[in-house]
């Protein structure tokens, strides 16, 4: 009696509603195309108009992940299917507006250097403003540093879904260049080991001025040897032509002696 009695338990346990399972119907949106993973196993690909639904059984926790494919940014939600429930729910990733990049413009009355995050990123000047596209969300510090002085004028940018879609940085106002909209220091004294542009500058004329200076000295000393060797060659024609000549006189022989060493003279103390 006790067996038919654990048996009717156990049937009676297998066809208990409570422990059927459940199904959870989602459908997943992105506003751009993006592919869809479901606990990082990938289930497929849809553009900024599709839509997917997926029916998942249950009972489970589940994470499903939108990957914009331009980007690479992904947005996760948890959902988890319950014991008896049938849940129905949108899953919304990636509006246009959360991904879309505004337009930064900088103007400068000065010429100057931009840089991104401490980043160089192009030369500005009057006439010719830089236009760039920022990615949010996130905040960039964007800094202006004038190309011939210290001035440095420093604004923050924060690119949210909730900011703007065009952004303008004016740095170095023409008639007060040392005062700016945000905030603007003069540059750092550069630190010990490093070198100025005035110092760079002066440095490469002390060369230049040193390499002309070792130029002229040399070809002095090379028309210095020259005439030596022109004193030689001399001193060596007139021993063939004149002390080899036996016609010659003793007297113009010395008189041609006397006139040679007067005029190596000069030639050798150089």
């Amino acid at each position: 009696m006790q067996k038919y009695v654990m048996f009717f338990l156990v049937c009676l346990a297998c066809f208990s509603p409570a422990t059927g399972f459940a199904y959870g119907h989602y459908t997943v949106y992105s506003g751009v195309p993006a592919d869809i993973y479901v606990d990082n196993e990938y289930s497929a690909t849809i553009t900024a108009t599709q839509s997917l639904k997926l029916i998942l059984s249950g009972p489970k926790t589940y994470v499903i992940g939108v990957r914009a494919l331009e980007t690479g940014k992904t947005y996760k939600e948890s959902v988890t299917v319950g014991v008896g429930q049938n849940e129905h729910r949108d899953i919304r990733a990636f509006s246009p507006q959360q991904l879309s990049k505004t337009e930064v413009t900088v103007y400068s009355q000065i010429p100057a250097e931009v840089f991104i995050d401490s980043v160089f990123n192009s030369a500005v000047n009057a006439t010719d403003p830089l236009t760039i596209y920022l990615s949010g969300p996130k905040s960039y510090v964007i800094e202006v540093r004038a190309t011939n002085s210290r001035l440095i004028h420093r604004e923050e940018v924060l690119i949210d879904p909730k900011s703007g879609l065009i952004h303008e940085i004016r740095a170095f106002n023409e008639y007060y260049p040392a005062i700016s909209q945000q905030t603007q220091t003069e540059a750092p004294v550069p630190a010990q080991g490093t070198i100025s542009r005035e110092e760079m500058t002066e440095a490469i004329n002390a060369a230049s001025a040193k390499a002309k200076a070792e130029a002229l000295a040399e070809e002095a000393a090379r028309r210095s040897r020259a005439e030596k060797r022109d004193v030689t060659t001399k001193g060596i024609a007139h021993v063939v032509g004149v002390e080899a000549n036996q016609n010659l006189p003793g007297s113009v022989k010395n008189m041609e002696r006397i006139k040679l060493l007067f005029e190596a003279i000069p030639a050798f103390k150089k």
